[in-house]
């Protein structure tokens, strides 16, 4: 495992060090195991021939790579608050459907369910997998001080 930039590298299998990925704290809870899932970008192509031929393609040409991490308390508990925001985004459409009716029930449940999906999945995500493959996987999202902790990269990384 090293960083190359703002990018975190690992090999298959690694386990990161015992400290928050998000601040650089020392882990106040367990690690806990990540799966990752990654797919080439020129996927996102599929969705022109509709949802899905894109979900469908999306899940057999994924790569995946898991890691054990840790976050702080502080972390965890943000990452389980947005979880909660996304998990309850049905409430505002079923409100939005049933009490307001018509279109602008459907359309302000459905705008709404829509900002709280967003939320959830952008809070919720401990690191943003860049690229992954059977040699390594590349994460966005791991802050400075966690990086700047990492080695430089091997040298057999360096000469491409």
């Amino acid at each position: 495992m090293w960083r190359e930039g703002d990018v975190l590298v690992c090999t298959p299998g690694a386990d990161l060090p015992p400290r928050c990925v998000k601040c650089n704290a020392p882990a106040d809870i367990s690690p806990r195991r990540y799966i990752f899932h990654w797919h080439h970008p020129a996927i996102y192509l599929a969705l022109l021939m509709g949802v899905l031929p894109y979900l469908i393609l999306a899940i057999v040409l994924r790569k995946r790579s898991a890691h054990v991490l840790s976050l702080c308390a502080w972390h965890e508990r943000r990452r389980v608050r947005c979880v909660a925001i996304a998990m309850a985004s049905i409430v505002p459409l079923l409100i939005g459907v049933l009490w307001i009716g018509g279109a602008t029930g459907w359309l302000t449940g459905a705008g709404v369910m829509a900002v709280m999906l967003l939320i959830g999945r952008r809070g919720s995500r401990v690191l943003s997998a860049q690229s992954v493959d059977h040699e390594q996987a590349r994460y966005l999202g791991a802050c400075d001080a966690f990086l700047r902790a990492l080695p430089t990269p091997p040298r057999e990384s360096r000469d491409w």
